[in-house]
């Protein structure tokens, strides 16, 4: 099964930014800030999560999306295209670069960057491994 990492870099009271390692493709991703898992108000914690393909979310809001799963006391995570915090309510937004959007961290080119995501998952599940980038033991980071 393909593994995926997601490398947290930046916090604040307001974001949390980060890194979508695919293997050789590198994509950014903007999360709400850490509060404690609050549902709705903050990114998930870090951990291994099992993620599916979604062509429809449960809402019906979001298409072509990836769901992740088994988040403790969370549903409805998703992967999915979006700019600023105030497009995620907890999932993960991807982009191909970093920048700002008037006075906020964003992620630009998401429907680009969620297009790479197909490109190396074709759809399928996988495996999402969350770390924070001071938590990081690098001479374990990419072992099977």
């Amino acid at each position: 099964m393909k593994q995926a990492w997601l490398i947290r870099d930046g916090f604040s009271e307001t974001h949390t930014s980060g890194r979508l390692i695919l293997d050789g493709t590198v994509l950014h991703t903007l999360e709400l800030p850490w509060l404690g898992n609050l549902v709705m108000k903050s990114c998930i914690p870090s951990g291994s999560y099992f993620v599916n393909y979604l062509a429809k979310s449960a809402s019906g809001k979001y298409k072509d999306v990836y769901h992740i799963t088994d988040v403790g006391g969370r549903t409805g995570i998703l992967i999915h295209k979006g700019n600023v915090t105030g497009h995620t309510l907890g999932c993960v937004l991807i982009g191909l670069i970093k920048g700002m959007l008037g006075n906020e961290q964003a992620v630009l080119s998401s429907g680009v960057g969620l297009q790479r995501l197909h490109s190396w998952a074709k759809r399928e599940s996988f495996m999402l491994h969350v770390v924070s980038s001071k938590d990081l033991h690098s001479d374990r980071l990419f072992e099977d």
